[in-house]
């Protein structure tokens, strides 16, 4: 990854230009950097997760948006939020209080939308007992507080009915309770089955993936519903608890969605931006840096040495 100079073309019909403030990066980041995508242009600007002011609008678009403050998460295959400059799809594109935080902001779109995706396909309800997997990471912080709203009703005061058990690792502990955890479990301590004591959830939150969903399978009650950031081998025999699986991956939503999706995210997006901004959600911890010391960032996020999600601030178009 090194810096560089590409041309920015003007926005087309449904696009907007978008100077670029602040960028957040996730996982995918640094793992598609590793070998690229066969739907790259190169050289390719990674960022997905983008906060910054729109400076031109597309044929037909709406000139009044001209100057506000937006947030997006970006189509994998096209450039980034690592640049100056970011051309984005408008429908997907919310528009924000310029009083927002940017470097907080930037934190939400790949991690708060598919925290509320799963929380959303999964139909939560007040009365069921959640097991949330990995609770402590970017999506497992938003996703761990908006169940816990779900379960009373947005109001701190409403009695709790379900509950929720948070798999974390052993420094994160208290931290998931002070986020709404009802129950938290230090994933080291052994198999997850056993960790669980074999306990049957209505609703399990896979935000791991992999080896977690495989055995998540296991837990879920009759009828029980499992959200994966990966698509699990599940371990449960058929006709056994008639499970339901949903599969997370947000950025289909731009290949194989429909107008109507990517504008969820957008309205999606204007709400966890004013949940945050009201303190009513709390982001994930985050690290900020420089364009020059993405790399960095990057490679520590890949390491597990990082302290915090990177946000990428972008001053001044420097």
């Amino acid at each position: 990854m090194v810096p560089g100079t590409i041309e920015v073309p003007s926005p087309r019909q449904g696009e907007l230009r978008v100077q670029v403030l602040a960028c957040g990066l996730n996982p995918v980041d640094w793992k598609t950097a590793r070998t690229g995508l066969p739907s790259w242009s190169w050289p390719h600007v990674l960022g997905q997760d983008i906060v910054g002011i729109i400076t031109a609008i597309g044929p037909d678009g709406d000139t009044t948006d001209l100057g506000r403050l937006a947030i997006v998460h970006q189509s994998l295959p096209r450039n980034g939020g690592l640049a100056q400059t970011s051309l984005v799809t408008a429908a997907a594109t919310a528009r924000i209080p310029t009083t927002t935080n940017v470097l907080a902001a930037a934190t939400i779109p790949c991690a708060g939308l598919t925290a509320a995706q799963a929380v959303e396909r999964t139909h939560v309800t007040a009365d069921d007992q959640i097991l949330i997997i990995g609770a402590a990471g970017a999506v497992g912080t938003f996703a761990t507080q908006l169940v816990a709203q779900r379960l009373t009703g947005g109001s701190s005061r409403a009695p709790r009915r379900g509950e929720i058990t948070a798999l974390v690792g052993p420094a994160d502990l208290d931290r998931v309770v002070h986020l709404g955890a009802d129950e938290a479990l230090d994933y080291t301590q052994g198999p997850l089955t056993e960790v669980l004591a074999n306990r049957r959830f209505d609703v399990i939150l896979d935000l791991v993936g992999a080896e977690s969903s495989r055995s998540a399978g296991l837990l879920l009650g009759y009828g029980g519903r499992l959200a994966s950031v990966s698509r699990p081998d599940w371990g449960v025999p058929p006709f056994t608890t008639a499970p339901t699986l949903v599969e997370l991956a947000l950025g289909a939503a731009y290949d194989t969605g429909t107008t109507a999706d990517l504008r969820w995210m957008a309205a999606t997006l204007v709400d966890l931006v004013e949940l945050v901004s009201q303190g009513e959600l709390v982001t994930p911890r985050f690290v900020v840096g420089s364009l020059d010391e993405a790399p960095n960032l990057l490679a520590a996020m890949a390491s597990g040495e990082s302290s915090g999600k990177p946000v990428i601030e972008v001053q001044n178009g420097n």
